[in-house]
């Protein structure tokens, strides 16, 4: 199997695992209990957008941060949470001490301000080649939000969300499950990889897919070889802030 580390195997390594984790059975129950929850998320959070006050569209295209999409966002997360959290360790095998999800260490601190930088470096990386390759810019929605307002109130709020909320849940969910599920059938550049794809494709953001792609392969070496998720949740964290704090500082524009 090829590895991204020639140190000792990480703790995620398939030969750790029960013989029944990520077994096809499991992994349809996950998926389809998620999908339910994104399901019932999703109407929730287009009935606050609805209740919210202002349409959240400016100029016909672009989305405008209002109160209703802020928690439409919040909201949108929780029956996620709620299914993916008690769900990995029935499809893992393993308690969620073990698949990586802990409080924080100094060790963690560290790996995910390096992972941040790499995710960083590559992520822009990747962003500067589509946007020369193909005049594509490669800026998410959720980060142009920032410029669509001077609410204090509603920034502080998507700040949150952006970089506690969507880790926490988009690292359960994309490194906790989907990587660990490839990674029990394939080499984990591919899992990595695979990994990254679906993690691009559901941020439902062609523009911004092939940086968020590079982004979540980071992740995934950055879970890989610490073998904690919480790490990865750190450098995700991390990213985003530093990309808030861009575009806050740039009014919007960075």
């Amino acid at each position: 199997m090829e590895k991204l580390s020639t140190s000792q195997p990480s703790l995620l390594s398939p030969t750790r695992w029960p013989a029944d984790a990520f077994s096809a059975r499991r992994c349809l129950v996950f998926v389809g209990t998620v999908g339910l929850a994104f399901a019932v998320g999703l109407a929730f959070a287009s009935l606050l957008v609805l209740l919210g006050g202002p349409a959240p569209i400016r100029a016909g295209t672009t989305l405008q941060l209002t109160s209703g999409l802020l928690i439409a966002q919040i909201v949108a997360y929780v029956p996620l949470l709620a299914a993916a959290l008690p769900l990995l360790p029935f499809v893992a095998r393993r308690t969620l001490g073990e698949i990586g999800l802990h409080l924080p260490t100094l060790r963690d601190a560290l790996a995910g301000a390096l992972g941040a930088i790499a995710m960083y470096i590559v992520a822009d990386g990747a962003a500067i080649v589509q946007k020369f390759a193909f005049h594509i810019e490669g800026q998410q929605q959720a980060v142009q939000l920032f410029g669509t307002t001077h609410d204090r109130t509603l920034i502080s709020g998507l700040i949150i969300t952006a970089v506690f909320i969507a880790p926490v849940v988009e690292e359960i969910i994309f490194r906790g499950f989907v990587f660990n599920a490839f990674l029990r059938y394939v080499p984990v550049a591919l899992a990595a990889a695979a990994s990254g794809i679906i993690f691009g494709l559901a941020h439902f953001d062609l523009t911004a897919f092939f940086p968020l792609a590079c982004g979540g392969f980071v992740l995934a070496v950055v879970y890989y070889r610490t073998g904690s998720l919480t790490s990865s949740m750190l450098t995700h964290g991390i990213f985003n802030a530093v990309n808030v704090v861009l575009v806050l500082a740039t009014g919007g524009k960075g």
